[in-house]
């Protein structure tokens, strides 16, 4: 998600099918594939030689002539680029901005003299000393200040971090919380976790699906369990819970194993065929007779 690239060096391989068995994982950013002088490439792992047959390499966001696919970051990089400006252009503004923090006015007409005079004065009481100034007759002060939203900045930089968010997925940015100037809300904490599965997470999961499937006999696969990540509150998962065991296409093992407690004996039965526990008559002598009021 973060290079755009899985790779890994094969160490062990299925005698029969010829499939990896076996990967050890490598930072991307060690892996290097350059070609020879007859064109073909040449993997390397760190300062470690790689034969080709033994790499095995994913890639994300594929651009033609390049071995690597892109990051999100690489495929989003005029995004990067207006925020770096914006914050250069506003570092810019506050520091080296062509334009003065005040103005010192006099109603009445002065000569340039008199200005500067007045000026250099008014700074000099400024300097080193936080006590209030005594002004005149008819001067007044007048601070020159540009608001934040006034000059597009906070703006500008809601904006390109919205856009850095959407990098990974169109659902962060909202579930985040930043401004991205339309309507949608959300209810509920689960509607807000769907949102973010739906549009965000599933592309990297189906990714991750497939190529997992790939290393796997058929008909055998990889599915994650997307139950589990759309979180409910306690109320509404019990009553999903009771519906799906109602209606048989769940037993208590499932449902135990989603809330993470240890299955039990009876648990894969359908609810209504659940053996009735077994009594022991030496353990309840009452259970002989059907019960203590038979």
């Amino acid at each position: 998600m973060l290079r755009g690239n899985g790779i890994g060096e094969v160490v062990e391989r299925d005698a029969r099918t010829g499939q990896p068995r076996s990967i050890v994982l490598a930072n991307p950013d060690t892996v290097r594939a350059d070609p020879d002088a007859e064109g073909r490439l040449q993997w390397a792992i760190g300062r470690t030689a790689v034969e080709r047959e033994s790499i095995w390499h994913k890639r994300v966001h594929a651009v033609p002539g390049r071995v690597m696919g892109l990051s999100p970051i690489a495929m989003h990089a005029q995004t990067l680029g207006l925020a770096l400006s914006s914050m250069e252009f506003g570092r810019r503004w506050f520091t080296d901005g062509a334009h003065p923090s005040a103005m010192l006015t006099n109603e009445g007409q002065i000569t340039q003299e008199m200005a500067a005079e007045a000026k250099s004065r008014f700074m000099a009481a400024l300097r080193g000393n936080r006590e209030p100034v005594a002004m005149g007759y008819g001067w007044r002060y007048t601070p020159i200040s540009v608001a934040p939203n006034e000059s597009q900045f906070l703006e500008t930089q809601g904006y390109t971090s919205a856009e850095c968010a959407r990098i990974f997925g169109p659902g962060y940015a909202e579930v985040l919380g930043y401004e991205t100037g339309g309507s949608l809300t959300y209810s509920t904490l689960e509607q807000a976790s769907l949102h973010l599965l739906t549009y965000a997470l599933d592309p990297w999961l189906v990714r991750i699906e497939t190529w997992l499937s790939s290393l796997l006999p058929q008909p055998q696969y990889v599915k994650f369990n997307r139950g589990a990540l759309v979180r409910t509150d306690l109320l509404t998962r019990y009553r999903a819970h009771e519906i799906a065991l109602r209606n048989q296409f769940k037993v208590i093992n499932e449902v135990r194993d989603l809330e993470d407690m240890s299955p039990v004996e009876w648990g894969n039965t359908p609810a209504d065929t659940k053996p009735a526990p077994t009594l022991d008559p030496a353990a309840d002598p009452a259970a002989i007779a059907g019960g203590p009021n038979a």
